[in-house]
C-alpha cells in the first residue's frame, strides 16, 4: 500500500506538467514509477470509471515517453504491482477520495 501512496503523490505532481518543470520530467523519465502508476490507473478504469481528458493525456505521455505498448505494459512486473496495490482499496469511492487527497481527483471521472 505504501508504494501506491508514493505513486499517487507522483501522479499528483504530474498534474502540473503543463508548466515546464524539471521535477515532473524526472518523474516521467522514471520507468519504474510510471509502470506502477499505470497499473493502478488501469485497475481504476477497469473497475470504477474512466480517466478525464487530462488524465488520459498524461497516461499517453507516459506510454510514449517509455515506448510502451499494451503488450509490453501488461508483461511488466511493476505494472502488475501497481495494479495489485490498487486492488487493496475496499471501494472505488475510497480510491477517488484518496485521489482527491493527493490532488489528482481531476484525473479520474467519478
Amino acid at each position: 500500500m505504501k508504494k501506491l501512496f508514493i505513486a499517487l503523490i507522483l501522479i499528483s505532481s504530474l498534474s502540473h506538467a503543463l508548466i515546464p518543470n524539471e521535477k515532473i520530467r524526472n518523474y516521467l523519465n522514471n520507468r519504474d514509477v510510471v509502470l506502477q502508476i499505470l497499473g493502478a490507473i488501469d485497475f481504476y478504469t477497469e473497475r470504477c470509471n474512466a480517466l478525464t481528458e487530462v488524465g488520459g493525456h498524461y497516461y499517453q505521455v507516459a506510454l510514449d515517453t517509455h515506448g510502451l505498448t499494451e503488450e509490453t505494459l501488461y508483461k511488466a512486473s511493476l505494472y502488475r504491482t501497481g495494479y495489485k496495490l490498487a486492488m487493496l482499496y475496499p471501494s472505488c469511492e475510497k480510491m477517488v477520495s484518496d485521489f482527491d487527497n493527493f490532488g489528482i481527483g481531476h484525473f479520474v471521472k467519478r
